[in-house]
């Protein structure tokens, strides 16, 4: 079987099924391994509807931002470290609510006010297990 031709979409139609079998009004699926969106295919088996490198340095455009963003996050760390104590603490539990609500959000992104209310319960819960003897 074959797949669609380089450089169009995944699946598409009038509407297909969304990940808990509705229909989802914009063509194709979504779910793990669906298309989803306007014909597109996103998930873990499907491909993200491009056909290989993207932008004017291909795979390669963003490393200046991420070379960038990295340097950032190291120094910040490094002196969160240096400084330690409530400083460190606070780096420490804001990273843990900040984890666990993009991970809330990629898992149920219809679900972003849950997602956020988790973070902050995982950030509360956190303070209070440092805090408590």
């Amino acid at each position: 079987m074959t797949g669609p031709a380089p450089g169009s979409s995944g699946s598409s139609g009038t509407g297909g099924a969304s990940g808990k079998g509705g229909p989802s009004g914009s063509g194709g699926s979504s779910g793990t391994g669906g298309a989803a969106g306007k014909g597109g295919s996103s998930g873990a088996s499907g491909s993200s509807g491009q056909n290989g490198p993207s932008g004017a340095g291909g795979r390669w455009g963003d490393l200046r931002t991420r070379l960038t963003s990295a340097a950032v996050m190291l120094g910040v760390g490094a002196l969160e470290i240096w400084l330690g104590g409530p400083s460190f603490v606070a780096l420490l539990v804001g990273l843990s609510a900040v984890m666990i609500w993009e991970l809330s959000v990629m898992t149920a992104p219809r679900a972003a006010g849950q997602a956020l209310a988790l973070a902050v319960l995982a950030a509360a819960v956190l303070l209070a297990a440092i805090a408590l003897p």
